[in-house]
């Protein structure tokens, strides 16, 4: 599990802390506060040790052509970017930079031990041109880590291989849903996975691959009055929900980052997917990190713990901006401060209101 976090010159951040990071993690704040750059942030720099991915953050949420300049806070490619992710037996870091003579961005890592200080040394991973071509890599990502014990390396190999990134897109990538219905079908969890569905939604519990008459290809299809329905026909709620709880159900021991997942939700339907995605986390040992603009999303996931479990599986965080240093903070919700952090978060959502 991922228990702090370091982010600095990266996209919007110019500096970002995140520390106490516990199974579930929520942050809320309003429009353009940086919530889902520090998601990507973490995502993409644990998927760089397994191989070069850092244009897949440049074009993420744009279809415009990658300017390297971009990845930058501020453009200053003067400064490393660097991200390191504390685990409890290791720190996994990334660190960016651009050459002297501006042709190549190299992205780095190194595996920390926080007990011992020992740093595993390691080569750079990758070369990227500037348009985040990759000309030279090497896939190193775990030799980094054969100075520590199997199961640190069981663990990270896990986290960096299994974790996912969702958002609003993920509802219309039909092939990727296709793809996870056919893998939760080939775990034989489909009969579990289609009661979450008509549990959430009073439809979904029974899925088949049938052919289309117009393409003439297969594809999936839920079968609801015995008529099947594709999931072009399928609501955008329904959709997302697919890819939340069926990648979280077929994870082990990773993380998944989702955001907004009130997206095409109504209360009705939170208030039963949330219950479902914490027992799906809990249960296949998977770290949640989830952004909100929803104090509906806050109310129910604190419902799914009791107090005295509160504290140590739940984190409540307030994301706020400082436009003028590009500072994000990060302010954890705490038993003492319960009462302030409502009240600031309260005030910052509903300022301009």
């Amino acid at each position: 599990m991922i228990i702090n976090a370091r982010i600095s010159n990266f996209k919007g951040i110019s500096s970002c802390n995140l520390d106490n990071l516990k199974p579930v993690n929520l942050f809320i704040g309003k429009n353009n506060a940086c919530k889902s750059t520090i998601l990507e942030a973490m995502y993409y720099s644990l998927r760089e040790y397994a191989g070069p991915n850092l244009r897949e953050a440049m074009i993420r949420r744009t279809n415009a052509r990658p300017d390297v300049h971009d990845l930058w806070y501020g453009y200053d490619t003067e400064n490393p970017l660097q991200i390191s992710l504390e685990f409890e037996p290791v720190t996994l870091s990334i660190r960016v930079l651009l050459d002297s003579a501006n042709q190549f961005v190299y992205s780095r890592l190194s595996v920390t031990s926080p007990r011992t200080g020992e740093e595993s040394p390691s080569p750079q991973s990758s070369r990227y041109t500037l348009d985040f071509g990759v000309v030279y890599s090497f896939q190193y990502g775990f030799e980094a880590l054969s100075a520590f014990s199997g199961n640190v390396q069981k663990l990270t190999r896990s986290f960096v291989y299994e974790c996912q990134l969702l958002d609003s897109y993920a509802k219309r990538d039909t092939n990727s849903t296709e793809e996870l219905l056919s893998a939760i079908k080939r775990e034989g969890k489909s009969k579990e996975f289609g009661g979450y569905l008509q549990n959430i939604y009073g439809v979904g519990e029974s899925w088949e691959f049938l052919q289309n008459e117009s393409t003439r290809e297969f594809h999936a299809a839920a079968i609801i009055n015995d008529k099947p329905f594709f999931l072009s026909g399928l609501g955008d709620g329904l959709r997302y929900t697919i890819q939340v709880l069926g990648k979280v159900m077929l994870a082990h021991d990773t993380a998944v980052f989702i955001e907004e997942i009130e997206d095409s939700q109504y209360y009705g339907s939170l208030k039963k997917l949330i219950p479902f995605l914490v027992a799906l986390g809990k249960k296949n040992n998977v770290q949640l990190f989830i952004t909100t603009h929803s104090y509906y999303v806050w109310d129910l996931l604190e419902k799914e713990f009791e107090d005295s479990e509160r504290e140590t599986r739940f984190a409540v965080f307030h994301v706020k901006r400082d436009f003028k240093n590009g500072v994000t903070n990060c302010v954890g919700k705490t038993k003492e401060e319960a009462d302030k952090f409502w009240s600031d978060v309260h005030q910052d959502m509903d300022e301009d209101l």
